[in-house]
């Protein structure tokens, strides 16, 4: 065992051994030199504290290195993926005289639903509140993932057998819309929706 006389300074990265070690009182002892009991586990713990918390400490350091690597690594992941922006798309329907209340009873329990089988998003539908066309027009706007998709999407909605036949049933009586204006839209870079 190398000792070390008490009057002597160590280094600063050289502490003196815990005091449960099974060493003679009042020396100091490099911890290279700490006896390492093999029978008995608690002089072992005792004896070799210090580095037993470098182990400790060392393993709790690569931990939290590897929680940030992972939660930067998920950020980055969920960025790519988050679509930049949608593909809108506002119409406005004009209703003929005495139809509105058909056309919204056909969104209502055929169309909307139908629209998100298709892929649609169902943004928002307005009527007017003031003026002429309040009696008679109907604007909404749909939201897609590009153009491209909204060309399949209305594509595949025209041909779906269920609307077909709600579209049939609808217009017994008549035509429900004279009128259908569609504009293509995106969203700003300060738009709330995207």
């Amino acid at each position: 065992m190398f000792v070390v006389p008490p009057a002597a300074p160590l280094p600063g990265h050289l502490q003196e051994t815990p005091s449960p070690c099974p060493l003679p009182r009042g020396e100091r002892v490099l911890r290279s030199a700490c006896p390492r009991p093999r029978e008995e586990s608690v002089l072992r713990w005792a004896c070799h504290r210090p580095r037993r918390e470098r182990v400790r400490r060392a393993a709790l350091g690569v931990i939290g290195f590897a929680v940030l690597c992972l939660a930067s690594a998920a950020a980055a992941i969920a960025e790519e993926k988050a679509p930049a922006t949608r593909f809108f798309e506002m119409r406005t329907y004009t209703a003929n005289d005495g139809k509105m209340a058909d056309l919204h009873k056909r969104f209502r329990e055929h169309t909307n639903r139908l629209f998100e089988k298709h892929g649609m998003t169902l943004v928002a539908y307005w009527t007017p509140v003031d003026g002429p066309e309040a009696a008679n027009t109907l604007v909404y706007v749909l939201a897609y993932p590009s153009r491209e998709a909204r060309e399949k999407s209305w594509k595949d909605f025209q041909a779906d057998p269920e609307w077909q036949a709600a579209y049939k049933a609808s217009h017994a009586d008549g035509p429900l819309v004279k009128k259908v204006v569609s504009q293509f839209l995106s969203p700003t870079d300060y738009s709330p929706i995207k």
